[in-house]
C-alpha cells in the first residue's frame, strides 16, 4: 500500500509556501472536506486533457432556456433554474434532455408560517439563483429575498429558509447573495 503525504499533497496546490508551516485544514465550512484523504484527494489534478466529450447538443429559444441560470445533477435528472419573463421555474429533465417537469418558487402545496410576509420573500422581482444539489435536496437561493428554497428531487417544496442576515438584504452585509451572481 502506498503511503500518501500531505505535504507532497500540498505541493500540488502551491502550498506550503517556502518557509511557512502546514496550514491547518479549514473547519467551521460547508464545503470543507470530510477527512484527511479527502482533502488530499482534492489536491489531485482533475486531469482535463483525458476527459471525453460524449456528445454535444444545441437547445435554444425554448421556454426554460431563456435566461437560464444554472444547472446541477443529481446523478439521475438535471436540475435547472430559468428566470424566464413569463415564468420563472426550477425545471427537472432526464440525463438525455427528453422529458421535463417543473415547479414555480415555493411550488403549488408550500405555505409559510403565518408570521412570514409572503410577498417579501417571494416579491415581483424575485431572481432565482443558479441550483445546487446536495444528499438528496435541491437548493436554490432567490434574490433579494435573501433565502434558499429547498426541494426533494421530485420537485416538492421542503422549506423556504433565509441565509443569513434579514429578509430583503444580501446576507453578510453583501451586496448580492454570492451564490446568485
Amino acid at each position: 500500500m502506498a503511503v500518501t503525504s500531505l505535504r507532497e499533497s500540498l505541493k500540488k496546490i502551491g502550498e506550503p509556501k517556502p518557509g511557512k508551516i502546514i496550514p491547518n485544514l479549514l473547519s467551521g465550512f460547508y464545503s470543507s472536506p470530510h477527512s484527511l484523504k479527502a482533502a488530499m484527494m482534492a489536491m489531485n489534478s482533475p486531469q482535463m486533457d483525458k476527459w471525453v466529450q460524449s456528445h454535444e447538443d444545441s437547445i435554444k429559444d425554448t421556454h426554460w432556456t431563456e435566461e437560464c441560470q444554472g444547472i446541477t445533477s443529481d446523478g439521475i435528472s438535471w436540475f435547472l433554474v430559468s428566470n424566464n419573463k413569463n415564468v420563472k421555474s426550477l425545471y427537472k429533465f432526464s440525463l438525455n434532455f427528453e422529458s421535463y417537469s417543473s415547479t414555480i418558487p415555493g411550488g403549488t402545496t408550500w405555505s409559510p408560517p403565518e408570521d412570514v410576509d409572503i410577498s417579501k420573500l417571494m416579491p415581483m422581482d424575485l431572481h432565482l439563483g443558479a441550483p445546487d444539489y446536495y444528499q438528496g435536496k435541491i437548493y436554490v437561493p432567490l434574490e433579494p429575498s435573501a433565502v434558499v428554497w429547498i426541494l426533494d428531487t421530485n420537485l416538492t417544496t421542503l422549506d423556504i429558509q433565509p441565509l443569513g442576515g434579514r429578509i430583503g438584504s444580501a446576507p453578510q452585509g453583501q451586496k448580492n447573495a454570492m451564490v446568485c451572481n
